[in-house]
Parts: C-alpha cells; sequence; structure tokens
C-alpha cells in the first residue's frame, strides 16, 4: 500500500473490485465507481443541506448510507468520518456537526479524487493491454 493512503484507503478492496471486470463486463470496475461518485456527491449535498439546518434524523440517515458505500469501496476514512457523525448526530452541539462535516467533505473529496485517478490508471491498463492484443495479433497473422 503506498504511503499517501495508508489508513485512508483500502486499496485491496479496489483491486477485488477490479478484478471483477471480465470479458463479458470489461468496464465492471468504472461504472461501480462512477456509480459511487454519483451517490456521494448526492449524498454530501444532502448532508450538507441537513446539517445547515441541524436536521439530526437526516444527517444520521445520510452519514449511515454514506459511511456503508464509502466502506465497500475501500474508503477507510471517509467512512470512518460518515460513522463519527452519525453517532453523534443526535447529541452533538452545532458547531461540532459543521466541524465533522467539514472532516468528512475533506475526506470524501480525497477519496473522490482518489478513485478518479484509479479509474484513469484502470483506463491506461486496458488500453495497455488492447495495444499489447493488437500487437499480438497483428504477429500471428504475419505469420499465416
Amino acid at each position: 500500500m503506498t504511503e499517501d493512503v495508508k489508513g485512508i484507503v483500502n486499496e485491496s478492496i479496489l483491486h477485488e473490485i477490479a478484478e471483477l471486470a471480465d470479458e463479458a463486463d470489461p468496464d465492471f470496475f468504472i461504472t461501480h465507481v462512477h456509480r459511487f461518485i454519483e451517490h456521494n456527491t448526492e449524498a454530501l449535498a444532502k448532508l450538507r443541506l441537513a446539517v445547515d439546518s441541524l436536521d439530526r434524523q437526516t444527517i444520521h440517515n445520510v452519514a449511515h448510507s454514506m459511511g456503508g458505500a464509502a466502506a465497500n469501496f475501500g474508503g477507510v476514512s471517509l467512512s470512518r468520518s460518515c460513522v463519527e457523525l452519525e453517532n453523534s448526530a443526535a447529541h452533538a452541539g452545532d458547531e461540532n456537526l459543521h466541524t465533522m462535516f467539514g472532516r468528512l467533505e475533506a475526506e470524501s473529496a480525497f477519496f473522490t479524487d482518489y478513485l478518479q485517478r484509479s479509474l484513469e490508471g484502470q483506463a491506461d491498463g486496458r488500453q495497455t493491454s488492447r495495444e499489447g492484443s493488437d500487437e499480438q495479433n497483428t504477429h500471428s497473422r504475419g505469420r499465416g
């Protein structure tokens, strides 16, 4: 695991998701990461509104949903921030809720950026793989 993500991202979970892609669905990883990012962006907006209006039940529910999704994608630190906000929603002071949301928002931005870079790496890897296959096919046809 690289130093900049140690304790923040569980890369092995992302690798497991990426390995689920096969010939039948080569875009499995890309599709699911895009769905996560879209869901996370929507949830973050709902959570921001809930924190601003001090809607503690919505804070609890949305933080719970975000935390589970983040954990499923290896977002260790984001998941941890979500759990903290979820568990504190009912009793934390207003200022504390805003502070916790600020941390969660920063974790979300980091993790989303990390996933975007993973997608770029996945696309680069698929392109290299295709180029290798094309080159191999060209050599095979040349022998025949």
